[in-house]
């Protein structure tokens, strides 16, 4: 059976945000045990996609608790995760800022 909801928005949501999503694809439990998942949000102002960004949320307890990872440079969005060897983090985000070029974005993180 599956556990009952759990509202997580205070924790992982800024209030100045306003768009929220996950993925497009799905979560990763990296080597250590720690959960990730890749997510991206808009500011309320300017209502912008060019002002989008990714984002990771994560949960070192099983997910029992969730917190808020770190955040992109501006003119990301929909993205994915991957650990890579030797445990940093590679983030692949759709970029909107040079959409005409038709690129991916990456971002490596050691934490």
């Amino acid at each position: 059976d599956w556990a009952a909801p759990v509202e997580i928005t205070s924790t992982v949501k800024k209030p100045e945000w306003s768009w929220y999503a996950t993925g497009p694809g799905h979560g990763i439990q990296l080597t250590g045990g720690r959960l990730l998942i890749p997510c991206d949000h808009r500011p309320r102002q300017p209502a912008d996609r060019d002002q989008s960004r990714s984002h990771v949320i994560f949960s070192d307890d099983q997910g029992q608790t969730w917190q808020l990872g770190g955040t992109s440079e501006v003119g990301t969005n929909e993205c994915e995760a991957v650990e890579l060897a030797g445990g940093s983090l590679l983030l692949s985000m759709r970029n909107y800022t040079y959409r005409e070029q038709k690129q991916r974005v990456f971002a490596v993180s050691q934490d």
